[in-house]
């Protein structure tokens, strides 16, 4: 797969942040950790829910949080890369993408979606989270949009099959 064949908004933010990307350079994403993305809307959740950080410099890509409200628990991706934000339920690994636009999301995950949209952060489907990038990262062989843009690992959270076998569920 070649870089064009990605939506417009990620193959321009993963350009400008990672420059070539056989050889991409992780200084403007390092800077861009550094200065400590998404705090306004950081504390918008956290008046809503306790939030912990989750976030490891080695390998994540943006801010990486778990919201709890009992006993419902749901990680949220939120990208140094661009504007994008990933979304899912949570029990031992993600139990499901949430999605805008599903029809049995609950009043929690509505406002969660509601602040994303009103603090200007595309909420990626699994489909596109999915779809594979030509980006040479340290730790994930086979890059998808979500590696690039979230966490360079080499599984997807919400690959129950994958983390089954690793004895990770």
């Amino acid at each position: 797969m070649t870089v064009d064949r990605l939506p417009h908004d990620i193959r321009h933010h993963l350009t400008r942040m990672f420059g070539s990307t056989p050889e991409p350079d992780y200084r403007l994403l390092r800077e861009a950790l550094a200065s400590g993305p998404y705090q306004e809307l950081i504390a918008a959740l956290a008046a809503r829910f306790t939030v912990d950080e989750d976030t490891d410099p080695n390998f994540d890509h943006g801010r990486c949080l778990l919201l709890q409200d009992d006993p419902q628990l749901w990680a949220l991706d939120l990208s140094a890369v661009g504007p994008f934000a990933a979304f899912g339920r949570v029990e031992l690994g993600w139990t499901r993408v949430i999605e805008p636009g599903q029809p049995d999301l609950d009043a929690a995950e509505q406002w969660v979606i509601a602040q994303l949209a009103a603090h200007d952060l595309r909420l990626l489907d699994r489909d596109v989270l999915e779809l594979p990038v030509p980006l040479r990262l340290a730790h994930a062989a086979d890059p998808r949009v979500y590696q690039a843009l979230f966490s360079d690992t080499d599984l997807l959270p919400w690959d129950e099959e994958a983390l089954g076998r690793l004895g990770l569920l």
